[in-house]
């Protein structure tokens, strides 16, 4: 049986939902009359207009494909990129050579727009025809448009492990990132263990270091789904080369929907390194979006060196507004060195700006003498 496969979801939900409610009054075209396919384009009701769509195109033969296009055309101002994409879908299924003269024979926007579906939809049924097509352009921007169209159809497929192979050899970086996030996509709709399967797959030592690649995209979208299943299956793997990259992706989706969580995560980081980093970082995203839960989050954990970078950016943001709150917090930094240089730079800063207010301060500020010395003297700089 010939496959046919509805390339956009939102259009089969509707079709599906059609039926369902409009049982015999939904259009039932057919595919034999072209009148009955310019009846689906002219139907208001969305609902009934995507099965229409879905159901001419499903059984539409080589007989009419023609006169079908001819309609497409006049009306391409009118129907969207998912209709042409389901024609091109059909049509590609009997007859590739046929749509392609068609589509790159068309002219204008319509041109591209025509190519793209077309693309998509042979990489759907039969990949290497696809690539045969765009192996053999001159034109390198619509190459690189139409390879995004290649591996989005060729992802939608049954034919994944083959992509796979295929994406790993990319040879541009950018590409081979392009490719990974389209078919990561389409892997993480089969549930986030399939996503980690994938990534588990891929050898360790895979040329263009594809794995990292590959590791960095899925623990991105797995993060964005279930947090908790990226972070164990990436702590299960610290001592591999791409656990940091991989925890960094985690974090900077994590801190988006849970941040507490995710700080609390990242102090328990083994490398100082990547800890310091991490914390200041995903601790700064979270205080600019919410000063006040990041604040008291702060408040509430023991100030640690691994809090360090967190306090750190506390006393930056507060220097200007409110120099004698963030003297308070650069007393609480645990790193002496740190600690020191965050009270003299405030100090000096605030004492330049407005001397009265911090002389008026300083007798209830706890600095020692030394540290009042230097925040009273010129900086060495002159």
């Amino acid at each position: 049986m010939t496959r046919f496969w509805a390339p956009v979801w939102l259009l089969a939900m509707l079709a599906a939902f059609g039926w369902g409610r409009f049982g015999s009054a939904v259009i039932r075209p057919d595919p034999t009359s072209v009148a009955s396919f310019q009846q689906v384009i002219d139907e208001e009701d969305p609902l009934a207009r995507a099965f229409g769509f879905s159901q001419f195109f499903r059984r539409m033969s080589a007989d009419h494909v023609g006169e079908v296009a001819a309609i497409i055309e006049a009306e391409k101002n009118w129907l969207g990129d998912p209709v042409l994409l389901l024609f091109a879908t059909a049509w590609t299924s009997f007859d590739e050579l046929g749509a392609v003269d068609w589509s790159f024979s068309r002219q204008g926007h319509f041109r591209e727009r025509a190519s793209n579906a077309v693309i998509e939809a042979m990489a759907f049924h039969n990949p290497s025809s696809a690539l045969s097509v765009i192996d053999d352009l001159n034109d390198p921007t619509a190459l690189d448009r139409l390879h995004n169209h290649l591996v989005t159809g060729w992802a939608r497929s049954d034919l994944k492990d083959d992509l796979t192979r295929y994406i790993k050899e990319i040879p541009r970086s950018l590409d081979r990132q392009r490719a990974t996030q389209i078919l990561a996509f389409e892997i993480l709709r089969g549930g986030v263990e399939a996503s980690i399967k994938w990534a588990d797959e891929i050898p360790d030592d895979a040329t263009r270091s594809f794995k990292t690649t590959v590791v960095r995209r899925v623990a991105n979208d797995v993060a964005g789904t279930d947090p908790k299943r990226a972070v164990q299956w990436i702590d299960g793997q610290r001592d591999r080369s791409y656990a940091p990259i991989a925890r960094e992706a985690i974090a900077a989706r994590w801190v988006e929907s849970d941040p507490e969580a995710t700080m609390n995560w990242l102090l328990t980081y083994s490398d100082t390194r990547e800890r310091h980093k991490e914390v200041g970082s995903k601790f700064s995203t979270w205080f600019q979006k919410d000063r006040d839960a990041a604040t008291e989050w702060l408040r509430s954990v023991s100030p640690t060196e691994a809090v360090d970078p967190a306090i750190v950016i506390v006393v930056r943001k507060e220097s200007t507004r409110r120099p004698d709150a963030a003297l308070d917090w650069a007393h609480l930094i645990h790193d002496d060195a740190l600690r020191r240089n965050a009270l003299v730079g405030v100090g000096r800063r605030w004492h330049q700006r407005n001397p009265d207010a911090f002389k008026a301060w300083l007798p209830k500020s706890g600095l020692q003498g030394d540290v009042r010395r230097e925040i009273m003297s010129p900086p060495p700089n002159g």
